[in-house]
């Protein structure tokens, strides 16, 4: 009986352990073109963790040149969220957007902190290897095919909740992004050392 407890336990863990790590979506690095960003999304946006990770991406991007990460969160929204305007091809975030970017402006960490071994006492230090942990919910699936999948945050303890969408062409998008703009613990400025 202990060797059937035994082996149902190391088989719960192993499978755990696997289930987790496929969880993890990795990239090279941010882009730093448009070009870069849509081949990115051609690549990854085939999954709905790779359409959610196609606008943390657009974060990135975002905080370091503010024309480019607005194209670029143009083309990881769903159009339903979308209004006309001049970020990209005729379509521009809505309205209430800025209100979230101009927060990410101010607060720039807050897109550092969903990237995996981040930390807010480490003035969230980018690490070598960009890698985000995005889980989908597979068993509350949303009306229309929408999912919810959930991105891990150094800098709360909670995970943080996207709402994702496939569109006519197969490419998922990004439909409910709240969650992502909250504030995350602020960053520990490093210690002055004296030297």
């Amino acid at each position: 009986m202990k060797k059937i407890f035994l082996s149902i336990f190391c088989f719960l863990i192993i499978s755990y352990n696997n289930l987790y790590a496929q969880n993890i979506q990795r990239i090279d690095s941010i882009p730093t073109t448009l070009e870069g960003f849509i081949e990115l999304r051609d690549e990854l946006a085939v999954s709905s963790q790779g359409g959610a990770l196609l606008f943390m991406i657009a974060m990135m991007m975002y905080i370091e040149d503010i024309e480019l990460g607005r194209k670029a969160f143009v083309i990881s929204l769903d159009r339903s969220v979308l209004v006309f305007g001049d970020d990209y091809k005729g379509y521009s975030p809505p309205d209430y957007f800025d209100f979230h970017l101009k927060h990410l402006s101010e607060k720039p960490w807050i897109a550092k902190s969903y990237i995996l071994n981040t930390l807010p006492e480490k003035n969230y230090l980018l690490p070598e290897k960009i890698k985000y942990r995005i889980k989908k919910e597979y068993y509350n699936t949303l009306i229309d095919g929408e999912f919810r999948v959930f991105i891990d945050c150094s800098g709360s303890i909670w995970e943080r909740e996207m709402k994702v969408i496939k569109n006519n062409r197969g490419i998922w998008k990004v439909l409910d992004f709240r969650d992502i703009f909250v504030d995350v613990i602020p960053p520990t400025p490093l210690a002055d050392d004296g030297f």
